[in-house]
């Protein structure tokens, strides 16, 4: 018998060989932050984003600060960011490996705005292919 039951003889299981080992990451409407903690603790660079109030925004700093350091070349900031008015001042030149959102569009309302963040943060993206080669 086979002592490895994985037939792949490749151990890695990421199929990107060269895989950026810090990507930008962006949470949409990130309430307590947990997807995009979760992320910065892999060593992604992290955006926590959503709407402009002070007590969300000083929760999700609070979170963020609680779960740190984040080692690997992981990172958190915390920005506002609401979806009917995506045009913040700080995107402006921003782009992102990924974005990312768990359970945030709770009202039908903000389906349409939270679409059109996406699209226009897909946009931004100067490099949507991020392995142009490969073979």
């Amino acid at each position: 018998p086979n002592p490895n039951p994985n037939p792949n003889p490749n151990p890695n299981p990421n199929p990107n060989p060269n895989p950026n080992p810090n990507p930008r990451v962006i949470e949409l409407g990130a309430g307590t932050g947990l997807a995009g903690i979760a992320a910065a603790r892999l060593g992604a660079r992290v955006v926590l984003t959503d709407i402009d109030d002070e007590e969300i925004l000083r929760l999700l700093k609070y979170n963020a600060n609680c779960n740190g350091p984040y080692g690997g070349g992981g990172a958190v900031e915390v920005r506002p960011l609401d979806w009917r008015h995506p045009d913040a001042a700080w995107l402006a030149g921003q782009s992102f490996d990924a974005i990312i959102a768990a359970d945030c569009v709770y009202n039908p309302i903000l389906f349409e705005p939270f679409l059109n963040t996406v699209e226009q943060l897909l946009k931004s993206n100067p490099n949507p292919n991020p392995n142009p080669n490969p073979n």
